[in-house]
């Protein structure tokens, strides 16, 4: 029985990485290269990493696929598709995920964050052709609260556990990886009966995944823990629902990366 309920959990979480991926939603963003993180107040709290050597394994297989099956793939599909086409398509999926942002947000009695997904659902719905443009944001200055059930989880004062390192997904915590598993529940892409669209969804945000991974990666580097760093500087950020724009790693407008 114990064996079943670990597999069970194994293969969830397998399947929750395919929609959970670590991906710029409204555009490819760069932070400053790891080396030049400073180890100040973002950055100074360890992340337990009791598994590391399985983490490590992990992340090698990530890296493999990344370098020599992803990127030469999503150089094909970035042809056909250009990345404004991409980042649009990408941001309907987000729109779609409204639901787990709405919930996430009432969770962590963020009722205010809570109707503004409302209005940005509705009006990116409509005059956001579907949420392809992000008209609630450009024409009405309603910014996103993409909360999620691993952030809700963190509010309620559950810690982050341990560093987990997800097949393809990648950087996790153990806290968060148990938020995917509702966040793939709730996700509209699950129980919407449309043959390959979740393959789809897949291929897309992984496009914008792979150029955001490539342009930080650095051989010279150990890319294991200076992504595991950077995933969890970036992590704490959106718990504590901080304003990137005022963090000096970050280099581009909207201040993620």
């Amino acid at each position: 029985m114990k064996i079943r309920f670990t597999l069970l959990i194994f293969i969830s979480l397998l399947f929750a990485s395919f929609f959970c991926l670590q991906a710029p939603v409204s555009g490819a963003q760069v932070v400053k290269p790891v080396k030049e993180l400073k180890r100040d107040l973002f950055s100074v709290i360890s992340l337990p990493d009791p598994i590391e050597g399985y983490n490590r394994v992990i992340f090698e297989f990530n890296d493999f696929l990344m370098v020599w099956f992803f990127d030469p793939l999503m150089t094909g599909y970035s042809f056909i598709v250009p990345k404004s086409g991409r980042k649009h398509i990408d941001m309907s999926i987000v729109n779609l995920e409204y639901f787990i942002h709405l919930v996430a947000c009432l969770m962590q009695g963020e009722f205010k964050g809570a109707l503004i997904e409302t209005e940005r659902f509705f009006i990116n719905l409509t005059l956001g052709v579907g949420g392809i443009f992000d008209v609630a944001k450009s024409w009405f200055g309603l910014q996103p609260h993409t909360e999620d059930f691993g952030q809700a989880f963190a509010k309620w004062g559950i810690g982050p556990g341990f560093y987990f390192v997800l097949p393809i997904a990648g950087p996790s915590t153990f806290r968060d990886a148990i938020g995917m598993i509702f966040f793939v529940a709730c996700h509209p892409i699950t129980w919407i009966p449309v043959p390959g669209l979740g393959t789809f969804v897949f291929v897309n945000r992984m496009s914008l995944r792979v150029e955001q991974y490539m342009s930080i990666r650095d051989p010279a580097l150990d890319k294991y823990e200076s992504m595991k760093d950077m995933w969890y500087l970036n992590r704490k950020i959106e718990i504590e629902n901080l304003d990137r724009s005022d963090h000096p790693y970050f280099t581009d407008d909207k201040g993620r990366f």
